[in-house]
């Protein structure tokens, strides 16, 4: 057996040579390894690092704009042609060398970083728009290497694609003459910036001192890329870096969105008219909830769709589609033609992965925005209604518990409740992708699953009696406290320290032992749903291989990818079932005293 050697050549046809004395130039390999690739990567660097380094606010004009913007537009395509390029090989002569495919990928991310630079650019960096002097002479170098390049290869196949990207630089050299104007945005002065001295004298910051304009609503005047990718953030990042976030005014505005007197005004109208506060959250809050549950089924398709297309991408057979390893052959006239299916599988794979990271991003934050609203709608009906109604003195503990405990576990059950419809779609679906991997034998898992469910559930159920008994306990425990702290005076004059201590101490012993035994049952849940995965592999192979099938790697690691889907779902899905247990018990309570409330008002 003839061992295997490394050879340059196998990367690259003209090896490492620096010089072709045939053709008195620069070899290509040379140029490809040598030159460019450590000048994109520098050029990559610098442009990451001065686009981290962006803070100073700039008012630029017209010129400058737009200058900026057609070195944008310039970045872009220079990031785009070498990967098209890629692509165009491939379908016409059907072999490209690795240093190729290396140094397509390099430029694309170089000039994708140089693209995220020049965006902040527009409005932060330097008076002058032609960047910092490292960017312009890494530029120059690329520009003097991209003029080698054509020369050397002005006789190749693809002498069209190297011009282009020639003319492109050109295009973007063409930006940096006109000059421009520009100036700083000078920072204004707010009324908390003056401070009152001891003896009645004014003292005002230096303008060094004070921080940059008002940072404005939050997300209300970004474009929808800047959104999608929460890009309007930055300024806010931006200010933390340099020290500036000292007070609440340099933070952002709240959007109109979360207008508290809108948002309040709304769930009391809808609590004043039907007296139902479930059905006055539905009727406020409802149309916006359930619309972000979109959000969450389609990150939920995109996740299912990865172990499918990864699945593809192992069954495909090879690159030239007539099953039989590739070769590398020098005379591409006899190359077959190329199989394009295993890179739109890739493709797939990286389009499915960024929808489902983006869905599941956007999802979390407007259920952040949705929860944030029932939070200030639910505090401000408890206080409002603990300010009208009779016997607030006895009722004191008891808001206290419903405007901090019962508030969360309503508001957090927010996600619980897309959750509940979310992990069992989950569960069916991936164990229907099992069946259509490997037959009959999931059934095991699916019988072990089954099992689960009435355990499961057994244990959800005590965990709400549990946290029904922990928050009667802890109501008790916060009344004698209160009764303790108010008469304290006459406790100490008649000398019942000990009486009340131990009234507190029995109150409290009984919410410990409420509080030990939930969390022993939520230990068990983590272990006993975090085993369960590996026990359901276990079973499913095991019963594949019993039933005589046959385990390819294409089954095997799309089966894998889909078991690993089980373990987030079954882990969590406990914990949505105690959270929705737990905020129907917060939501009674908040309803009978609003109930009580109400009948002692009239």
């Amino acid at each position: 057996m003839s061992s295997w050697e490394f050879s340059w050549t196998d990367v690259c046809p003209s090896g490492l040579r620096p010089w072709v004395k045939d053709y008195n130039d620069l070899a290509p390999c040379f140029q490809e390894i040598c030159l460019q690739l450590p000048m994109l990567v520098l050029f990559a660097v610098l442009s990451s690092y001065y686009y981290g380094s962006h803070f100073r606010l700039v008012f630029r004009n017209g010129v400058q704009r737009r200058s900026i913007r057609v070195r944008i537009a310039a970045s872009i395509a220079l990031g785009l042609i070498p990967v098209l390029k890629i692509f165009y090989v491939l379908r016409v002569h059907g072999k490209i060398y690795p240093i190729d495919v290396l140094l397509s990928c390099v430029q694309f991310v170089a000039w994708t970083v140089h693209v995220g630079f020049l965006t902040s650019s527009l409005k932060c960096g330097s008076l002058s728009h032609r960047g910092p002097l490292a960017i312009i002479v890494l530029w120059t170098s690329l520009l003097a290497l991209t003029g080698i390049w054509v020369h050397t290869n002005i006789n190749s196949d693809y002498w069209l694609w190297y011009v282009a990207d020639l003319v492109i630089f050109i295009s973007y050299g063409s930006t940096l003459i006109a000059p421009g104007n520009a100036h700083y945005i000078r920072p204004q002065r707010t009324a908390d910036e003056e401070r009152q001295a001891l003896l009645s004298h004014t003292y005002t910051r230096f303008l060094e001192d004070i921080d940059e304009s008002a940072l404005g609503p939050i997300q209300d005047d970004a474009n929808f890329f800047s959104k999608i990718v929460f890009y309007w953030v930055r300024p806010l990042i931006a200010k933390g870096v340099a020290g500036k976030l000292r007070k609440n005014d340099d933070l952002f505005d709240l959007p109109d969105c979360l207008n508290m007197n809108q948002v309040v005004e709304k769930l009391q109208h809808q609590l004043d008219a039907v007296g139902s506060l479930f059905k006055a959250l539905h009727r406020s809050f409802g149309w916006e909830f359930y619309l972000i549950g979109l959000l969450r089924l389609l990150a939920d398709l995109s996740g299912f769709a990865g172990p499918v297309l990864l699945g593809g991408l192992l069954r495909s057979e090879n690159f030239n589609g007539n099953g039989t390893e590739p070769q590398m052959v020098n005379d591409c006239d006899n190359c077959n033609a190329i199989d394009f299916r295993p890179y739109y599988y890739a493709l797939g794979l990286l389009l499915t992965t960024l929808v489902s990271c983006f869905a599941g991003v956007h999802f979390n934050w407007r259920m952040t925005l949705v929860s944030t609203k029932m939070r200030m709608s639910l505090v401000t009906a408890i206080y409002r209604k603990s300010l009208v109604a009779k016997g607030l003195q006895s009722a004191r503990p008891e808001i206290l518990n419903l405007m901090s405990t019962d508030t969360d576990r309503i508001v957090n059950s927010c996600i619980s409740f897309h959750s509940f419809w979310s992990i069992p779609f989950q569960l069916f679906t991936t164990l229907y992708l099992l069946y259509t991997q490997l037959g009959l034998a999931f059934l095991a898992g699916v019988t072990f699953a089954v099992i689960l469910i009435p355990i499961n559930r057994k244990i959800a159920m005590k965990i709400g009696q549990l946290s029904q008994g922990l928050m009667t306990a802890k109501d008790g425990r916060i009344a004698i406290t209160t009764e303790t702290i108010s008469g304290a005076k006459h406790i100490k004059m008649n000398a019942w320290e000990d009486v009340f201590i131990g009234k507190i101490e029995q109150v409290r012993r009984e919410e410990v032992g409420y509080l030990s035994r939930r969390k022993y049952l939520d230990a068990l849940c983590v272990y006993f749903w975090a085993t369960t995965p590996v026990l359901m592999c276990v079973l499913t192979f095991g019963t594949s291989v019993l039933l005589g099938s046959t385990l390819t790697a294409a089954t095997t690691y799309t089966s894998v990818a889909l078991l690993n889907m089980l373990i987030g779902p079954l882990n969590a899905f406990p914990w949505v079932l105690n959270g929705l247990a737990e905020a129907w018990v917060s939501l009674k309570r908040v309803q009978e005293l609003i109930d009580d409330w109400i009948i002692s008002g009239q």
